[in-house]
Parts: structure tokens; C-alpha cells; sequence
């Protein structure tokens, strides 16, 4: 295993449910606290992972958190291309989720109209950042 340049994480994999009551409460107190909770803190006090936390706050609605659609269109990470998502894309499959269809089918949709071939994991994944993050003022505007 790599060394995590976090020297405080002690556990690694998913989070049991120990653990999330865990997070939730300490999530709560800072809410009681009229703050918003500290990623950094409490992924110190649990012994994980900053992206961990962050990532499981952001999911239970405890982090406010704007999209940002800047940088290039596309880059290489490790000899792949790795396309980034657009507004309009994230409005085509917010709405295709809406309307009932499951990732796999969303992401063979997209890859119909765009030509990237991104797996339903991915299609998942945004969907859930999409629900837990709150979109940027210009794109409420052009809705």
C-alpha cells in the first residue's frame, strides 16, 4: 500500500456505519455551532482520508459546494483522454434521471450524442455530485 501523505489516516476502505453515525455527529455539532463542519478536523479525529470526508459530507448534505466547469475540455491523465463534464451535459443527464432512466442507460444515450465513452460508475457518480452540490448562479439563469 502507498504511503498516504495524510500521516493521520489509520483506516482505509468503505466507512462502516459506526463510523458514518460518527461523522454525523460531529457534522451536527458543528451545525449547532451555526458552522459548517471542518473536512479537515473531522477526518483528523476519525483517522481518514480528507477526500473521504469530504466526499461523505457532501452526501448527506452537510457541505455547500459550487460546480466548477473551467480548465480545458479535455486532458491526459496516464496515456487516457479524460473529458470533462459540461453544463450541458450535466443538464442532459439530470434530466434523463429525472425522467426514470438508470446510469447504464444514460451513459449509452451519451455516448450516442457526444461521442465520449464514459461507464454507468461515472454516469452514477456525477448524478450523485449533482444532487449533493449546488449549481453555479449562470446555470440556474440559463435553465
Amino acid at each position: 500500500m502507498v504511503a498516504s501523505p495524510e500521516p493521520w489516516v489509520t483506516k482505509h476502505g468503505r466507512m462502516d456505519k459506526a463510523e458514518i453515525a460518527e461523522l454525523t455527529r460531529l457534522a451536527d455539532e458543528a451545525v449547532a455551532a451555526d458552522r459548517e463542519p471542518k473536512v479537515g478536523d473531522i477526518a483528523r479525529a476519525m483517522g481518514r482520508k480528507f477526500s473521504t470526508i469530504a466526499w461523505q459530507l457532501m452526501m448527506r448534505g452537510y457541505l455547500d459546494r459550487k460546480i466548477n466547469y473551467g480548465g480545458p475540455r479535455s486532458y491526459k491523465r496516464k496515456g487516457n483522454t479524460v473529458w470533462r463534464w459540461t453544463t450541458d451535459e450535466d443538464r442532459r443527464i439530470w434530466k434523463m434521471r429525472c425522467d426514470g432512466l438508470i446510469p447504464r442507460v444514460i451513459a449509452e444515450r451519451m455516448k450516442a450524442a457526444t461521442g465520449i465513452d464514459r461507464p454507468a460508475h461515472s454516469v452514477g457518480v456525477r448524478l450523485k455530485m449533482l444532487a449533493a452540490f449546488e449549481w453555479p448562479e449562470e446555470q440556474d439563469e440559463a435553465a
